[in-house]
């Protein structure tokens, strides 16, 4: 093989590797997460947040996840629990503390945008 082939060949093979790198994460080992612990993900997965509530009572689930399952709504989620869930992709980006947000108070926030953008 010829060098300018060589070079080319080179530089072909060095624009076309990707560097992996896994995500350091919180994880949740008790219910209401008060103890998270921290986890390296298999490679490409995200860290998410997910919280399900009801009646003043919450449920906090965190760790790594596939991107592709990430902010899809949780199945069989009952009438009356509220849950959010977020993901995201840097280290150590689902923070050990968990936000709030009831249903109702939600659904007042986008009824103000709503009445707010008429104006």
């Amino acid at each position: 093989m010829q060098t300018p082939q060589l070079i080319y060949l080179t530089v072909l093979i060095a624009c076309g590797t990707q560097t992996v790198t896994s995500l350091n994460c919180f994880q949740c080992s008790d219910p209401q997460c008060k103890n998270p612990t921290t986890t390296t993900c298999p490679a490409r997965n995200h860290c998410f947040s997910l919280a399900f509530s009801q009646f003043n009572a919450e449920v906090a689930i965190k760790g790594c996840s596939p991107p592709e399952l990430c902010n899809h709504r949780p199945p069989l989620v009952p009438p009356g629990v509220s849950y959010k869930s977020s993901c995201c992709d840097t280290n150590l980006c689902n923070s050990a503390i968990t936000n709030k947000m009831s249903l109702v108070s939600a659904g007042v926030l986008v009824l103000v945008s709503l009445h707010v953008s008429r104006f």
